[in-house]
């Protein structure tokens, strides 16, 4: 039913909102009642403490019966409450007159049980009163230290009960004043939390359909924003690597067709009697050697998925890197010298690791035949190897090449990878610097490329 993460953000925040609403109303409300029955309560001790000051009065001859409940008159329906004043036997002589009226079982109102010794003036009440609950405040009348009796005022809690339940109407429409723009403020603060999340959905599933060209427009510096930014990098990547791998289809066909096709031309022309006698035998050799660098690639391919399929075992043993690196070096001689490239290198002959001898030196033949090949004449390489604070050694390759283009260089130890597409028919399938970068993290270093300074290419191996 709610499947929309908008509607779960809005009924979420518009559920708290209200709990909370109705918790704040409730409390005022509650608090709200308790003010006005204590507002009523002073009130009718007020009164009650003007009965007794006018009974005082009434006592001491200052004012006369007529007059006194006259006033118990005025008051009673100016205020629109009830009085009683309840006197014991010892009543003052002077209202006498009152007379000793009969005993009363439980006067409604007053809540006061009276006693067959007890005297009252004044009990004003209605018929209609009977059986209204009452809010009650009694008074001790008190003469020359002696309990003369008490003064009752009350008041229908019904009257009170209207005071509160119109505050509790207008807390109700105060409430509902404010649900109704809280709600569209809720609305839309929701429209705006879940509209990028809505939209990144789209674009995720757009990818997964390898569609790449919608992004995430990305607003602020908040973790929905930088989700929108990793969303977006990963759609680069994927395109990336999705170009890559029909680069990889074409790379591989491609080195597969070739050497395929050369031999089938050959094999098909000394067949169909086309090639000359004398020159079958040269034929034959160039089919031999394109069969040869068949089984190179395949052999290649073939390490390179035991490299990922971490099935690959290193044979680790002492080897001193600087006489590694010589050795390489000496191995490759006649190919320098072909193209003229002067080598300088400085050697830390020290330096002692525990490195696979073979698979180390085909690491270093990959990387020197790639700068090579990519090298002009009279080009120079320099090579540095040097021991560092946390870690055992840093090799590093520096030739005077062209460098490779920055939009290149993430892409570079990828499997089938050629940043010059125009190499096609030289050089090999693009897997030595895949096969390298796994040599090297299986020793458990680093290998990096980077462009120079002024130009050509920096290869950097820390183990």
């Amino acid at each position: 039913m709610f499947k929309s993460i908008f509607k779960k953000f809005l009924l979420t925040y518009m559920a708290i909102s209200i709990i909370s609403l109705l918790m704040v109303a409730g409390v005022a409300s509650y608090f709200m009642e308790q003010e006005i029955y204590g507002q009523r309560e002073q009130f009718l001790e007020q009164k009650a403490l003007q009965v007794n000051r006018l009974f005082f009065q009434l006592e001491d001859n200052k004012i006369s019966v007529d007059y006194f409940i006259n006033m118990l008159n005025m008051i009673q329906t100016n205020d629109k409450i009830g009085i009683s004043v309840i006197l014991d036997e010892h009543k003052p002589a002077n209202i006498e007159e009152f007379g000793r009226r009969p005993v009363s079982s439980n006067r409604s109102g007053t809540n006061h049980e009276m006693q067959e010794n007890e005297y009252f003036i004044a009990y004003f009440e209605s018929e209609e009163e009977r059986d209204i609950q009452m809010m009650t405040v009694s008074i001790p009348l008190i003469i020359d230290d002696a309990l003369m009796g008490e003064v009752l005022i009350y008041n229908p809690v019904a009257n009170v009960e209207l005071i509160t339940a119109n505050v509790n109407k207008s807390i109700f429409l105060t409430f509902i004043a404010i649900s109704i723009p809280l709600a569209l403020l809720l609305f839309f603060i929701s429209r705006k939390f879940t509209t990028p999340l809505i939209h990144m959905n789209e674009v995720a599933h757009n990818i997964s359909r390898g569609d790449f060209s919608q992004s995430v427009a990305v607003q602020g510096k908040d973790e929905v924003a930088e989700l929108g930014h990793a969303l977006n990098h990963m759609a680069f990547k994927i395109q990336g690597l999705e170009e890559l791998r029909k680069d990889s289809i074409a790379n591989v066909s491609h080195e597969l067709k070739t050497p395929l096709t050369t031999i089938q031309n050959f094999i098909e022309g000394i067949l169909d009697g086309v090639v000359p006698k004398d020159q079958e035998e040269n034929f034959m050799e160039i089919a031999l050697d394109e069969t040869k660098r068949l089984g190179r690639m395949v052999e290649e391919l073939i390490v390179l998925s035991s490299f990922e399929k971490k099935l690959v075992k290193l044979d680790v043993s002492p080897n001193n890197i600087g006489n590694l690196v010589d050795g390489v070096f000496l191995q490759m001689k006649f190919h320098l010298q072909e193209k003229k490239i002067r080598v300088e290198k400085r050697l830390d002959t020290t330096i002692i690791a525990e490195v696979d001898q073979e698979r180390f030196r085909q690491v270093l033949i990959n990387l020197l035949d790639n700068a090579i090949r990519h090298m002009p004449e009279n080009g120079k390489i320099e090579v540095c190897l040097e021991k560092s604070l946390d870690k055992n050694f840093i090799l590093e390759i520096h030739d005077s090449g062209p460098g490779i283009k920055e939009e290149h260089l993430p892409y570079i130890f990828e499997r089938f990878y050629k940043a010059d597409p125009s190499r096609k028919k030289s050089g090999g399938a693009g897997l030595g610097l895949t096969i390298s970068k796994h040599i090297v993290e299986a020793h458990g270093g680093e290998i990096n490329i980077k462009n120079g300074r002024d130009k050509g290419l920096s290869v950097e191996i820390t183990l």
